[in-house]
């Protein structure tokens, strides 16, 4: 056995290890009884409902809007190439055994994606069966399609992400990879011959640019930093909800071009508005944070409109409003008890009400897009604006209620 692959597994282990250790900080014996294990019974009973009968919303679904469905799958896997900071002082000499832990590191990433695209495939094939009547051949057809296209995109994206940083790059690339996932679905079918020649372009563009995001001796801090945040980005998002911010390690280094350095969000400059100007630029310059929350507000829209019954839409949106003032109220206290900011000494009033008005600017506008799309599917177009306010109301009342508590908890003068 090479002591690259050796390496790898410890290396693989620990990353598993350090994995389980987080969820055994939130997820105690209370949590998996009356959270985790009813969550999976109820959902295994709609799932068993789905092969007798679909809801509404799933009989009213399209293949083009299943296509748009399953390519936002693509963005819940990403490649591991497990290196890290410290390989800078004892093995950045040793390319090959390098080269070497991100190959394995790429075939590991890629047997998740299988498994993850296995359990897709499973919750969509009562979909597949009962509404649009596809036969096992053609649910192995596409099952392939889905697959190869999802290694090769997530492939491609993490060239672009090693070797570019521009948002607008990302954008045509997302629009082009929708656009030709649509198209090349049509002459998948058309042919046993376009079919296998489709699969084997895949192939070989997977290759090509699978060379390219293995360690070449270029671009080491750079693979180091995405490494780190395809690490932590599930791990961000259960400490968040447990109230562990301050466990993160934050990686601040991003800089999006609409919140430049010396760019005020606010003209005033009193002390609760500096405070909220410097923790809304900490956040939004947190790429893995924004990445992370717009994956769960993804995940959330996406349960409402696959959900008919109102009660369980009722339920989502509760969740989907308590889980987004919870994610910002942590992160603020993770900011406000930072080693710098701890420094100096400041007024309780001035912390309140920074503590409001970054929890107003920056959640409002996801609890109003929830609130509007629960009163949309549940009471048509008049439910947008009905909703959308009651969810506002109801998010103010719960964040007068935090502020209430707050001293009970956290001692933030």
């Amino acid at each position: 056995m090479s002591n690259s692959y050796q390496l790898f597994l410890q290396r693989l282990k620990l990353d598993l290890l350090n994995l389980y250790k987080v969820y055994r900080v939130i997820v105690d014996w209370t949590i998996a009884l009356y959270i985790i294990i009813p969550g999976l019974v109820i959902g295994i009973a709609f799932y068993m409902e789905w092969w007798s009968e679909l809801p509404y919303v799933l009989q009213t679904l399209t293949f083009n809007k299943l296509l748009i469905i399953t390519f936002l799958t693509f963005f819940l896997n990403d490649i591991k190439i497990f290196i890290y900071s410290t390989d800078q002082l004892f093995l950045i000499q040793n390319i090959k055994l390098l080269k070497k832990i991100t190959l394995y590191g790429l075939i590991y990433s890629l047997f998740v994606t299988f498994l993850t695209s296995i359990i897709i495939f499973i919750i969509l094939l009562p979909i597949l069966v009962n509404k649009f009547h596809l036969t096992i051949q053609f649910i192995i057809y596409f099952y392939f399609y889905y697959l190869s296209s999802n290694v090769l995109f997530l492939i491609i994206r993490k060239k672009i992400k090693i070797y570019g940083e521009s948002f607008l790059f990302y954008i045509l690339f997302y629009i082009l990879s929708l656009t030709l996932y649509f198209i090349l679905w049509d002459y998948f079918l058309s042919s046993f011959y376009i079919m296998i020649s489709v699969i084997s372009i895949y192939i070989i563009f997977t290759i090509i640019f699978s060379k390219k995001i293995l360690f070449s001796g270029v671009k080491f801090t750079k693979l180091v930093s995405l490494d780190e945040i395809i690490r932590n980005k599930w791990i961000r998002l259960v400490l968040w909800q447990g109230g562990h911010t301050k466990l993160l390690n934050s990686q601040g280094t991003y800089r999006p071009w609409i919140l430049k350095s010396s760019k005020l969000i606010f003209k005033q400059r009193t002390v609760p508005s500096i405070l909220t100007d410097a923790f809304i630029k900490t956040f939004l310059r947190d790429k893995s944070s924004i990445l992370t929350f717009f994956q769960l507000m993804v995940l959330f829209i996406t349960a409402l409109f696959l959900v008919s019954n109102f009660w369980t839409r009722f339920i989502i949106w509760g969740f989907a409003i308590y889980m987004i003032l919870d994610i910002f109220k942590n992160n603020w206290l993770a900011f406000r008890f930072s080693s710098f900011i701890s420094m100096f000494r400041w007024d309780y009033n001035d912390l309140i009400i920074s503590l409001k008005k970054s929890m107003y600017i920056l959640s409002f506008p996801f609890i109003f897009i929830i609130g509007g799309i629960f009163g949309y599917l549940n009471f048509n177009p008049l439910g947008i604006i009905i909703f959308s306010f009651i969810s506002i109301v109801l998010s103010i009342l719960k964040i007068k209620y935090n502020i209430r508590n707050l001293n009970k908890n956290y001692k933030i003068t």
